[in-house]
């Protein structure tokens, strides 16, 4: 048999990549720099894809694949939007965390349970 992973691992893979999508969506006006408008920009429209694309996994298809470059791309956007300071930080850590919980939610869809053993011969 090849059975998945149960539904629940991508499940809570796809809760926190809500969580997180949400977070880099608030996160310029909770740690202050909503001021610096590149950044507060990309992250509304970083988070919002996030966490619309998390929620849109039930679906299925690619938004795993799509989280984990838009996760990518809160990290480079760092580099790329010469941020300094906490958007800097902020973006590298919590562009990480998506990454990782895309990688995991990919991983439990297509991951194959251990075959069943066949049943004794009596």
């Amino acid at each position: 048999m090849n059975e998945t992973v149960p539904r629940h691992d991508v499940a809570s893979a796809n809760i926190g990549n809500v969580i997180l999508g949400i977070w880099v969506v608030i996160s310029p006006f909770v740690l202050g720099f909503s001021g610096v408008e590149n950044a507060k920009w990309n992250n509304i429209a970083t988070g919002g894809a996030v966490a619309l694309l998390a929620l849109s996994r039930r679906a299925g298809g690619g938004s795993g694949v799509l989280n984990i470059l838009l996760g990518g791309w809160l990290i480079a956007s760092a580099f790329v939007l010469q941020l300094n300071g906490t958007p800097f930080w902020n973006n590298i850590i919590i562009g990480i965390c998506i990454v990782i919980v895309a990688l995991i939610g990919s991983a439990s869809t297509r991951t194959p349970a251990a075959p069943m053993p066949p049943p004794p011969n009596p």
